[in-house]
């Protein structure tokens, strides 16, 4: 048994211990164990409730802490002692990846009553308190910031950027946004997107590029983007990705089922066991890949409509091979049917989703069929 434990903070604080607090600051005895990095924290807070001004010092260096949570305490400790000594450093974590220490910062600055030198300055503040607005009329000086929230931890903060950086018809976002398409939700993807259509012919040459990126998430979105500026330069490059952008739709719909089937089993079981963790979980997963499935679908048959005439051909030919398909599909589920008489067995409920599936592959492809003969119309 170890003859000293941890610092104990809350008695340092009792005590107004300044030097076992500022020891405390850099506690680290096991690496990433929880209980240092809430030390740590703690040791933070409490120095700036007691307010010291020897503790500013090594608050500003506990600004560069590998924990989230002892930088956003650090900044918080220092705005509440009121020294102007920590000006420099309060300017810089306001590039920080994290938006709650970036807030806190700026907070921290404001209460030291700093105000910005610059345009930069003026942007990198607005970000951090998330006034869109302010950071937009700036200008093009808000630019490269912008560029630098999109790899913000924080999915809100990252989708608001790609929205700010839409005001700015600037060739500098185009790079950075299609970047951005990867492994994001829908929804950031959907306002890159937009985005990226509203730059028009600027977007074209990077698009064409990103047609050919290994990440589906990329190039289905820059096919759609494409698509939709429906410009005579992307034709060829578009086409190319018709039979692609046919087995995305095949695959999303078959995805987006099956975990639907998942999340319907897991629901069932979870009915006998409605406090098992691990299944709701799982259940949590299976909703979000569902759901992301279904909205890739949306996109892809979107994609396809608008590239126009080149589709038709090809998507007939799926159709006629899916509608193929349905036919014994539907007669082998029937005997099945039949033979079980309503029995639950995971062979009847599998092969009963196949059938589903291809008839949801035959409707999606109807249904952007007759959108392509209603424009040629």
């Amino acid at each position: 048994m170890p003859l000293f434990g941890p610092p104990n903070t809350e008695k340092m604080r009792a005590k107004r211990n300044i030097n076992g607090l500022i020891k405390a600051l850099t506690y680290n005895k096991d690496g990433t164990d929880e209980e240092d990095r809430s030390i740590r924290r703690h040791a933070a807070i409490c120095l700036g409730e007691i307010k010291d001004r020897r503790a500013v010092e090594p608050l500003i260096a506990a600004l560069k802490d590998k924990d989230e949570l002892t930088r956003v305490s650090a900044a918080w400790a220092i705005g509440n002692i009121g020294d102007t000594r920590a000006v420099g450093a309060l300017i810089m974590t306001l590039r920080d990846s994290n938006k709650e220490i970036r807030e806190t910062s700026a907070k921290a600055l404001a209460v030291l009553g700093w105000q910005p030198a610059d345009a930069k300055e003026r942007v990198l503040r607005a970000i951090a308190l998330s006034k869109w607005q302010d950071v937009i009329k700036e200008g093009v000086d808000a630019v490269e910031p912008l560029i630098a929230t999109l790899k913000d931890s924080d999915e809100k903060v990252r989708e608001a950027s790609a929205k700010a950086l839409g005001e700015f018809k600037d060739a500098r976002i185009v790079e950075p946004l299609i970047v951005a398409l990867k492994s994001s939700s829908s929804d950031m993807q959907a306002t890159i997107r937009n985005v990226l259509f509203g730059m028009g012919q600027q977007s074209i040459e990077h698009l064409v590029v990103a047609l050919r990126d290994q990440d589906r998430d990329v190039w289905i979105n820059t096919a759609w983007v494409l698509a939709a500026i429906h410009d005579s330069q992307a034709v060829e490059a578009l086409e190319a990705t018709i039979n692609p952008l046919i087995v995305e739709l095949e695959t999303g719909i078959r995805e987006q089922i099956l975990k639907e089937e998942a999340v319907e089993r897991i629901a069932f079981n979870l009915r006998d066991h409605p406090a098992d963790g691990q299944l709701s979980r799982m259940m949590e997963i299976d909703q979000k890949i569902a759901e992301r499935a279904r909205i890739r679908v949306e996109v892809v048959r979107e994609t396809l409509e608008a590239i126009g005439e080149p589709v038709i051909k090809p998507l007939m030919g799926r159709l006629e091979f899916w509608e193929e398909q349905l036919g014994p599909a539907e007669r082998i589920l029937g005997e099945q049917e039949r033979a079980l008489e309503g029995v639950d067995i995971m062979g009847y409920v599998s092969f009963s989703k196949e059938a589903d599936i291809v008839r949801t592959i035959i409707s999606h492809m109807k249904t952007a069929l007759n959108s392509l003969k209603q424009r040629d119309e």
